[in-house]
């Protein structure tokens, strides 16, 4: 018999079944879950949450990118569109201007350097 006091399936599966006590649940096998990856790491549980979140949000982020590019991919027109963008971006490359950016200088950080003798 589940917690709802029928038979008829398992409490997680229950939709009869309030929130709450799957809300409690969760945050029960959650929250030791994070307390012992709090401890392995030797930082707080809330960084250890952040992290998570953070890592979660990247993982979907390229996941629509790569579903997009499937999309874009099987769309010959547009896949031969993209390839010929990149081909005309690509001959920006022999400019003759470094490949990464130097660091510029910049005016007010020149100024502030001459007021400062």
């Amino acid at each position: 018999m589940s917690d709802c006091g029928m038979t008829c399936c398992d409490a997680l599966q229950a939709p009869h079944i309030v929130d709450k006590e799957v809300d409690t649940w969760a945050t029960r096998r959650y929250g030791y879950l994070l307390r012992r990856l709090a401890e392995k790491e030797g930082t707080a549980m809330q960084k250890v949450l952040e992290r998570a979140l953070e890592a979660y949000r990247r993982r979907r982020f390229l996941e629509r990118v790569n579903t997009a590019y499937e999309s874009l991919r099987s769309d010959r027109r547009a896949w031969s569109a993209i390839q010929v963008e990149r081909r005309a971006w690509d001959s920006t490359l022999s400019d003759g201007l470094p490949a990464t950016p130097t660091k510029l200088r910049s005016r007010t950080g020149a100024r502030r350097k001459r007021r400062a003798r």
